[in-house]
């Protein structure tokens, strides 16, 4: 027969292992479960991680494209318009400058319009005193400073054999224009030593030369001279014809004289 210690022995023993077995379930739920709110969790924190990054790569490509600056920058509608040109006006006549020009006139009339070394000549009253052919050239070259520098005595039509062609320029104006080279050995003149033939005058006039008209009557008011000249103190450091230089200088004169207003 068992005994009551015996008894309460095995009771305890049996209480002992069922509280293992127990806690031991216990456990393992407690830890399953929370496995399953970590990988709840993690699912969580990847869906919106995954979704940021197509933001992210789409505000990159957005920063690196060219098209938004050319299509927000503003546009300047003056960049294509025309310079404003300056005018010069006097008594006698209007004319409107080529950029670089500038003018500078005299009490008597007289204009002279300067770029660098150039001189575009602009006699409104001239007085003509010869009616032969060579020294009515002399008396408009003489003061020119290429002119000068070219002709070592007068008459000047020695100096260049190119006096009787012209070519028509804007606004009804012809330009004659005279070169020298060292094809000569006239004795008249200067000549360059380079081979090259340079441009050293020229003048401008509406019908025959050397004095342009403005009126019907041939009056003395309406007697223009305009000549062009340049400052040099060689030669040979006269523009060359057909130079870039000089065909430059030839159009900016065009543009003036297309421009000239004169006055009744």
């Amino acid at each position: 027969m068992i005994s009551q210690k015996t008894l309460y022995l095995s009771i305890a023993v049996a209480v002992f292992s069922t509280g293992i077995i127990v806690g031991g379930v216990t456990f393992f739920i407690v830890n399953k479960l929370n496995a399953n709110k970590v990988n709840k969790s993690s699912t969580t924190n990847i869906t919106p991680t995954t979704s940021v990054v197509p933001t992210s790569t789409n505000n990159s490509t957005h920063k690196t494209s060219p098209t938004p600056n050319k299509t927000t920058k503003p546009s300047n509608p003056k960049s294509s318009a025309k310079p404003t040109l300056a005018s010069f006006v006097n008594s006698h006549f209007e004319i409107k400058l080529q950029p670089g020009w500038v003018a500078k006139g005299q009490p008597t009339g007289v204009v002279n319009i300067t770029k660098g070394d150039y001189i575009l000549y602009i006699n409104p009253r001239f007085k003509q005193t010869s009616g032969i052919e060579g020294a009515r050239l002399d008396e408009i070259i003489t003061g020119s400073p290429s002119g000068d520098l070219v002709t070592l005595f007068h008459p000047a039509v020695e100096c260049s054999n190119t006096l009787n062609q012209f070519e028509n320029v804007s606004g009804g104006w012809k330009r004659y224009s005279l070169y020298t080279n060292s094809g000569s050995n006239s004795t008249f003149c200067r000549r360059p030593t380079d081979g090259k033939t340079h441009w050293y005058f020229s003048f401008y006039v509406r019908g025959e030369p050397y004095v342009t008209y403005i009126d019907n009557n041939h009056q003395e008011y309406g007697s223009y001279v305009i000549t062009l000249s340049v400052k040099r103190n060689k030669v040979n450091s006269l523009p060359v014809k057909d130079s870039t230089e000089l065909l430059t200088i030839f159009e900016d004169v065009n543009m003036m004289l297309e421009s000239l207003k004169v006055k009744s």
